[in-house]
């Protein structure tokens, strides 16, 4: 049985390898003015190979070729030099001929094809007045290396730049695939590809999500690079079509990995008319939020601080406007989402459960664009454009609401008086040095202001920006170096007790340097490593008193300086065509830095400030504490298929900085706090396997995920804390671990009229808080559902087009209800009222409900046209369903009487226009 099973492993692998080898056999060739006939039918018969030409192509020709131990492919190039003829390798042992003429070529930095009308005589770009029908199906042709420079019996390197037609942008995630001999591949955040092959000649197809698929044909004589040019991808007005070759990119290639389509977002449905990639992640498997139209997210059972988000290398310490409803980054100019949930890259960390990056779009350096919307809460503009034509390019964007005209109309007398307001800005410029240096700048800044009726008020922003380069060294090593800068800071007033009013500051600053590189070793093995070095400041602010007649004190709550560093090494290889491994190890580090305290508490006592025995402090500089832990990160892809696979991954996090919140929901005055002597740093394990099929026939996906992971040194909060009165967190806190497990489900169509996906996920997010002492345990020591504990999640995202200009999308949400603790009973002793509640956790709100439509109307085809716009008419909660917002209770008449507090209780519709430069094609 082994030796059955080794054979057809044998077998299988050498179909693989049979194309590029068959290049590589030699032949003792003596043809001298040989006719063509004669010529192909000895090859097919010394050689094992197949010709498939036409007859006629044949006739009259004739051939010369003399020398011994010749590669086929020399023998091919000789034969056919002065004929009129050429060839293909499509396949192992497969030779089509093809007429020269039929071919033509283009220089490395290709110009997308121009389009004329075809078979159907349906006009295409730049034939007709409407923009329709399909793309012609000629093969380009790409001339790698130089002739004089073949080497026909080794491999060699090739490195290509993909970009879209329209602007030069580079194309992330475009896949390169040469079926003859099963080598495909894909671009790098930069569009960059690169491959390794025999010389030869070899029909290769290019695809990308939202792009035009394209065959090419490619004579490859030695190293090179090539340049390609994809078009966006033309669906008729009257057709869909499904291709059965499409990336589908809503599932990475690692597990755990998550993808949307940019483009696909603004036809999905939204609060307010507010586009929110964020916000749509809530819609894949895995992740989830407490509470409808709340900040912060949870992924596979973590907190809300466990998530990292980075835009273009600079880290979010906030990502919402206005408490969570919208996010704090204006749609238009994101470029591409990635969530890691699963395995994530060595490189990162910092974080316990997921890993977000946010790229932005890199300007177009052919010619100016832009592209804006209006919505009733908002508005928002792109610009970008060439400073050097080909060279550099900018990009800057802008939105600021408008939206206080809305609170002028509601019925709520509070709300009449309240003013909301929020911005963001980016500014962005790259430039290239040559192919292989590039540099780019990038700026951040997002501000919100709300006055609740001048009784509580409050001023955030997250102010960062990032300087990036990339330098190729050679064909196999690269690196990436950055300087970063990021914070965050909001000042709040609280007017509610004119005796107690008072306001608050605070202030997290991020320095960041990193440099990470790229080493591909071998044509199987990719080495990576690096390393980065943090330095915070944090500010928790003073309480002050505002107002004349405030009795509050003052109150310092001190500032906080840290470093964090950390090396990594990463070696990914593919031990078969089928397995491929990776494995690696990052070193973290993290120390707190004086000036400060570290106070001693007296043994077998509650800490608190009437039991401090020694206080010990540290001038500036000097470290206070520090951790070091290693984290293990291996992730395993077999593929069974070119359409199936089984992904197995396991990733060790750790986590330095917490969010201090006794609240479920994450508000904007939640403050960052370092770990110290008495908190110590988080740290995660996760085992995540997953299975990956695709019905070309279809035109689906599906995959399935289950995960087990165990948190250690989690943050939980005692009843009542409350960070403002007490600067010293340790007698507020608790420390214990957390265990998460769940299964996800994942259902998608990207192609047809009918497109979108269907996810169910069941997980648990449990929690013990179990120390020696009593005041050491939450719920007498025994688990108890976390507070974004949702066992049951059911999502359904669907597109259904008309056509080209009419597009009709739904979300359609259910979750199980969030815990709550509830109070049981009232009763009194000798005149004191008491309030006896459950245990942590033991109930549960209502369950969640929501239905959005809406509909996008394109405005028309013309080819020719200075501005293309659209219009979005969004009804958010169909239903009207009242979801709960959180619950509180009254006594009435010696009974507790609990009650629902819903935000939004009714349908909303809206209508919003966007625009953009030129035809509904261009972007």
């Amino acid at each position: 049985m082994n030796k059955f099973f080794i054979l057809i492993v044998f077998v299988a692998w050498s179909g693989i390898l049979m194309a590029q080898d068959k290049l590589l056999v030699t032949y003792n060739c003596h043809f001298i003015n040989t006719p063509l006939p004669e010529f192909i039918n000895e090859l097919e018969q010394e050689m094992g190979v197949r010709f498939y030409y036409k007859t006629e192509w044949l006739k009259n020709s004739s051939v010369s070729v003399n020398g011994d131990s010749l590669p086929l492919k020399h023998i091919l190039d000789q034969a056919f030099k002065y004929t009129r003829l050429s060839y293909l390798f499509e396949e192992p042992n497969v030779i089509v001929l093809i007429e020269k003429q039929n071919q033509y070529s283009i220089s490395l930095a290709m110009q997308p094809t121009q389009l004329s009308n075809d078979e159907n005589g349906i006009s295409k770009i730049n034939g007709g007045e409407y923009l329709q029908g399909r793309r012609t199906d000629e093969k380009k042709q790409i001339i790698i290396g130089g002739k004089n420079r073949s080497a026909y019996n080794k491999k060699v390197r090739v490195k290509g730049n993909i970009v879209s037609s329209e602007n030069n942008e580079p194309l992330i995630g475009a896949n390169l695939y040469f079926p003859a001999i099963g080598l495909g591949a894909a671009t790098n955040e930069h569009g960059e590809i690169y491959f390794k092959l025999y010389p030869g000649t070899y029909s290769g197809e290019f695809s990308c999500i939202g792009m035009a698929t394209e065959k090419c044909q490619f004579e490859v004589f030695g190293d090179g690079t090539f340049s390609f040019a994809m078009q966006k991808e033309i669906t008729a007005i009257d057709e869909v079509t499904v291709n059965a070759n499409q990336a589908f990119a809503i599932r990475g290639s690692q597990v755990g990995l998550d993808k949307i389509d940019i483009k696909s977002v603004k036809e999905l449905p939204s609060l307010m008319g507010e586009r929110d990639i964020v916000k749509i992640s809530q819609l894949l498997p895995g992740v989830v939020s407490v509470n409808e139209g709340s900040g912060g997210i949870n992924v596979r059972g973590g907190n809300a601080d466990q998530n990292l988000f980075y835009v273009n290398k600079v880290p979010l310490y906030n990502t919402s406007h206005v408490f969570g409803f919208f996010t704090a980054v204006n749609p238009s100019v994101i470029s591409d989402f990635s969530m890691y949930k699963g395995y994530v890259p060595t490189q990162f960390g910092g974080r316990l459960s997921s890993l977000f990056l946010l790229e932005t779009r890199t300007g177009n350096k052919k010619s100016f664009f832009a592209q804006g919307g209006v919505s009733p809460i908002s508005a928002n503009i792109e610009i970008e454009g060439p400073v050097i034509k080909e060279k550099s390019s900018f990009v800057v964007s802008g939105r600021s609401s408008y939206s206080d005209w809305i609170m002028n109309r509601l019925n709520d007398e509070d709300l009449q008086n309240s003013n909301v307001k929020f911005s963001d800005f980016t500014a962005s410029f790259d430039y290239e040095f040559d192919e292989n240096r590039k540099v780019q700048l990038f700026g951040y800044k997002s501000s919100d202001y709300f006055n609740l009726n001048n009784l509580n008020k409050y001023n955030y922003n997250n102010l960062g920006a990032a300087l990036n380069y990339f330098h190729r060294y050679s064909s196999t090593f690269k690196a990436e170096y950055a300087a970063v800068y990021s914070a965050y800071g909001f000042k709040s007033e609280d007017w509610n007790s004119i005796s107690e009013s008072y306001s608050h500051e605070y202030q997290i600053q991020h320095t960041e340097l990193k440099g990470n590189y790229s080493w591909n070793f071998t044509e199987k093995q990719l080495i990576t490593f690096g390393g980065s070095a943090i330095h915070y400041a944090l500010d928790r602010g003073k309480i002050l008193p505002v107002g004349e007649q405030s009795e509050r004190q003052e109150s310092i709550l001190g500032k906080e300086y840290g470093v964090e560093g950390a090396l990594y090494i990463d070696d990914s290889y593919k031990l078969t065509n089928k397995l491929k491994l990776k494995a690696g190890v990052r070193l973290s580090y993290f120390a707190k830095l004086g000036p400060g305290e570290v106070l001693t508490y007296a043994p077998d006592v509650k800490p608190e400030p009437t039991t401090v025995v020694n206080a010990e402090e540290f001038n500036a500089g000097k470290m206070m504490v520090d951790y070091t832990r290693p984290e293990l990160r291996i992730s395993a892809d077999y593929k069974f298929s070119s359409f199936s696979s089984l992904k197995l991954a396991y990733n060790e996090m750790s986590q330095y900085l917490f969010l201090l919140s006794n609240t479920y929901a994450v508000a904007p005055t939640d403050q960052w706090k370092m770990a110290d002597s008495h908190i110590k740093p988080g740290f995660s394990k996760q085992l995540s396997l997953g299975y990956y099929q695709v019905v070309p026939s279809l035109g689906i996906s599906l995959s399935t995920e289950a995960y087990v992971k165990k948190m250690d040194k989690i943050l939980e909060f005692a009843d009542g804390a409350d960070f403002l009165e007490n600067k010293h967190v340790e007698t507020m806190t608790l420390q214990g671990e957390q265990d998460a497990y769940g299964l996800e489900f994942m259902l998608a169509k990207e192609s047809g009229r009918l497109n979108g996906w269907l996810t169910y996920t069941y997980s648990r997010s449990l929690v013990k808080v179990n120390g020696e002492n009593s005041w050491e345990k939450i719920n007498n020591g025994a688990y108890y559902p976390s507070n974004y504990d949702k066992p049951h999640v059911v999502n359904f995202v669907g597109n259904y087009r008309f056509n080209r200009r009419l597009v009709l999308s739904a979300n359609v949400l259910y979750s199980t209800g969030r815990p709550i603790t509830m109070p049981k009973a009232i009763y009194f002793i000798e005149g004191s009222r008491y309030i006896d509640y459950s245990d942590r956790n033991e109930y549960r709100v209502p369950d969640n409900f929501r239905l959005d439509l809406s509909l996008t109307l394109e405005g028309n085809l013309k080819a020719k046209k200075f501005l293309h716009s659209y219009w979005v008419f969004n009804v958010y909660n169909v239903t009207g369903r009242k979801n709960p917002y959180s619950i509180y209770f009254h006594s009435e008449n010696g009974v507790v009487q609990g009650y629902k507090y819903s935000i939004i209780g009714v349908p909303i519709f809206t209508v919003s226009w966007n625009f953009k430069l030129g035809n509904y094609e261009n972007d």
